[in-house]
């Protein structure tokens, strides 16, 4: 029978050897490239590939964005515009919203638009998502 501490000793040995392994396996290039498209994760530059197509992560918007993009609209209508005038707007979305499904992030373009509809009310939106 093993004593305890030779039963502790072997498993914190092994331990440590998954430990190495599995810090050179992610320095691997072709695996840790493997990891990411299985995690979904973007590589060191924040980009992933689907197919041939490569797409950016971007960055999350901040709360006040549409806020920021509305008073924006609201003062060009204010300052440079008359009652004559009618004021479109839309949001582009980027190439990453086409590749949702294939779950990566994206921004949620859709909860934005209907933000800015929201607070645009006199203002024609215009989707461009399809």
């Amino acid at each position: 029978m093993m004593k305890a501490t030779t039963k502790k000793k072997l498993i914190a040995a092994v331990l440590a050897l998954i430990a190495v392994l599995g810090a050179a396996a992610l320095t691997y290039q072709p695996l840790l490239k493997w990891y990411r498209k299985a995690a979904k994760l973007p590589d060191e530059n924040g980009m992933y590939q689907i197919g041939e197509h490569w797409f950016q992560v971007l960055e999350p918007l901040s709360d006040q964005a549409a806020q920021k993009f509305a008073n924006k609209l609201i003062s060009i209508q204010e300052n440079y515009l008359t009652d004559q005038n009618q004021i479109f707007w839309a949001v582009v979305p980027d190439k990453g919203w086409y590749a949702k499904d294939e779950g990566y992030p994206t921004l949620d373009h859709v909860a934005f638009q209907e933000e800015l509809e929201t607070l645009l009310p006199d203002f024609t939106a215009i989707d461009l998502t399809n």
